[in-house]
C-alpha cells in the first residue's frame, strides 16, 4: 500500500539518541503502559471513537504518545495522531493537538502524522496539521521523502490536488505565524493568491496583495494552543530506547480503562457502548461528542479544482 512506502526494513532502525530528561520521562511512561491498553487505544484512534480516547487520556495522560510496542500495531509505530491522520479523523487530531500531542511526531520510519494523510490522500487531515497545527512540511521520513513526495507518488492518484493542498496550506500557514503584515514577502502571498483562485493580474501594488491575503487568511480556522503549561507542545518520547526510570523507580502501569471495552472497540461496532464503559472507569465522564470528520472538515475551506494545475509553478516559488 501507499502508507507502507514509508517503513523501514528490519534492522534499518535509527540508534537510540542521548536523550533529555523529559524525553526519558516521557518514554518510561509510555513504555509502562500495558499492551492491551495501548492496542485499545491505538484502535480506538484509527475508528475515530473520540469518547473512547478521552476517557483513557484522563485515566492517565501518558496515552497521548502509546505507539503499540510489543503489539501488532507496534512496527511501524504510529502515534494516535499517524492513524487518525492516514484515517481522516479530523476531530479526534484536533483534540489531540489540543492536549500537547506534536503534529511533527515521527514514527519508526521518521514519517510524520503529515506523510501518513499523504499517503492515504487524506486532504482534510492535511490542511488541519498545516493549519490549525502548525506543521512542519518540509520534515522527510527515512526514505528522504517530504509529505509533497508522497503525496505526488501515491499510486491511487490525486496527487497533484493533495499538492495543492500543501502548497497552499504551508504557505497560508506561514504568513499567518507572522503577525506585522508589512513583513509578508511577495513571492508567498502570490502563491497563496493563486492558489487560493485568484486572478493575480488584479493586483497592482502591494497593498492589494497584502489586503487579498488577510481576507483569505481571516477565513482559515485558527491555530490550536495546546491545553499545557506554557502552550506548548508535550515532549516526544523516544521509539528506540530503554531508558532507567526516572528517580530510579520503575513507573506503576496505569490502571487504564482498556480491558473492559477493549472487544468493544475492535469490534467498533457500537461506539456509544465503548465509550459509556470507558467513561465509567475514568475519572471524569465523558465531554459532549464533538462533530463528525466529515462536519469538521466541511468547516475547512477547499482548495479550489484549479489550484491544481498551478501547483507545481507555485511550489518553485
Amino acid at each position: 500500500t501507499d502508507t507502507q512506502q514509508q517503513q523501514q526494513q528490519p534492522g534499518q532502525q535509527q540508534e537510540p539518541q542521548p536523550m533529555t530528561p523529559e524525553v526519558s520521562a516521557a518514554t518510561a511512561a509510555v513504555n509502562a503502559i500495558d499492551k492491551a491498553d495501548a492496542r485499545l487505544w491505538l484502535e480506538a484512534a484509527k475508528s475515530g471513537n473520540l469518547a473512547a480516547l478521552k476517557a483513557m487520556h484522563a485515566s492517565n495522560p501518558a496515552f497521548l504518545y502509546v505507539w503499540g510496542k510489543g503489539t501488532s500495531l507496534g512496527f511501524t509505530g504510529n502515534s494516535a495522531m499517524h492513524w487518525a491522520a492516514s484515517k481522516g479523523n479530523v476531530d479526534v487530531m484536533r483534540w489531540l493537538l489540543s492536549k500537547g500531542a506534536s503534529p511533527n511526531v515521527l514514527n519508526n520510519a521518521d514519517s510524520t502524522p503529515m506523510h501518513s494523510a499523504a499517503g492515504a490522500g487524506q486532504a482534510a487531515a492535511l490542511r488541519l496539521l498545516l493549519l490549525e497545527g502548525g506543521a512542519d512540511s518540509t520534515l522527510r521520513n527515512g526514505l528522504d521523502e517530504s509529505v509533497r513526495d508522497v503525496a505526488i507518488g501515491r499510486r491511487k492518484g490525486g496527487g497533484a490536488e493533495l499538492a495543492a493542498v500543501i502548497d497552499l496550506c504551508s504557505r497560508a500557514a506561514t504568513l499567518a505565524a507572522e503577525p506585522d503584515t508589512a513583513k509578508w514577502p511577495m513571492k508567498p502571498m502570490q502563491a497563496v493568491l493563486q492558489l487560493a483562485g485568484h486572478d493575480l493580474r488584479q493586483f497592482t501594488e502591494k497593498k492589494d496583495f497584502v489586503g487579498a491575503a488577510k481576507e483569505y487568511l481571516r477565513e482559515l480556522p485558527a491555530r490550536v494552543t495546546p491545553e499545557t503549561p506554557g502552550g506548548v507542545w508535550l515532549p516526544m518520547p523516544s521509539l528506540f530506547a530503554r531508558p532507567e526510570p526516572v528517580g530510579g523507580a520503575a513507573p506503576e502501569a496505569p490502571k487504564a480503562p482498556a480491558a473492559a471495552v477493549a472487544a468493544e472497540v475492535a469490534a467498533a461496532a457500537k461506539p456509544s457502548s465503548v465509550a459509556a464503559a470507558a467513561a465509567a472507569k475514568a475519572p471524569a465522564p465523558a465531554p459532549t461528542p464533538t462533530p463528525t470528520p466529515a462536519a469538521a472538515a466541511a468547516k475547512v475551506p477547499a482548495v479550489p479544482a484549479a489550484a491544481a494545475k498551478p501547483a507545481a509553478a507555485a511550489a518553485a516559488a
